[in-house]
């Protein structure tokens, strides 16, 4: 009986050394963990930190046509490709220039609230406002940026002085982008058939981004 009650007693005492080796490496694996994780984060933090940062500048007040908020705004000129579709370089320009264009509450032509007009045709000019003079003009590219989705182009202005910008606007339509008509699927509203032109000025002092 001695020697069975013996057996027991060694027998526990090895299994409890046992759990409490195992809870250690265990305690150990989880501290090694959190460790590594706060050691990446911190990583991840810090190249976040040391991203480029850029601030955009409206031009005038956004304004509202056919169930759409359509903004004016430029920033620092940037570098896009394909190069071959990106006009002009970000070294040879005094900005990027942008047009955001975005769905309003309410809008009839099945875009959400927020979201990017697609397929737009978006035509752009520039005149000196003292002479009248166009200074620069062209389509915009639809194009990505860290941001979001917009239509743009770097572009060279004629000096510092006052400056009438003008958007036309054609509807997804001629890119035959089409609506759902039927009682079940479809929208309510049709696209515009005239082009919409919008016009804001602005001043403009040349800078170094």
């Amino acid at each position: 009986m001695k020697k069975v009650q013996s057996y027991l007693l060694m027998t526990g005492i090895i299994l409890a050394l046992s759990a409490s080796l195992v809870g250690c490496s265990s305690g150990n694996n989880a501290a090694g963990n959190n460790s590594a994780a706060a050691a990446n984060n911190t990583e991840v933090n810090a190249a976040a930190d040391e991203a480029p940062a850029f601030e955009e500048f409206p031009i005038g007040e956004e304004q509202e046509v056919e169930g759409m908020k359509i903004g004016a705004l430029y920033l620092q000129p940037v570098d896009m490709e394909p190069m071959d579709k990106a006009g002009l370089a970000a070294a040879q320009s005094d900005f990027h220039l942008e047009a955001d264009i975005a769905a309003l509450e309410g809008n009839e032509t099945g875009f959400g609230i927020g979201e990017f007009i697609p397929y737009l045709t978006v035509h752009y000019q520039i005149k000196a406002k003292s002479t009248d003079k166009v200074v620069s003009e062209g389509t915009f590219m639809p194009m990505n940026a860290s941001d979001g989705a917009h239509y743009g182009a770097n572009v060279k202005l004629d000096g510092a002085g006052d400056y009438i910008l003008n958007y036309v606007i054609e509807s997804p339509e001629k890119m035959d982008y089409l609506l759902h008509t039927d009682k079940a699927t479809g929208v309510q509203a049709r696209f515009w058939q005239e082009p919409i032109s919008l016009t804001w000025e602005f001043p403009w002092v040349p800078r170094t981004w």
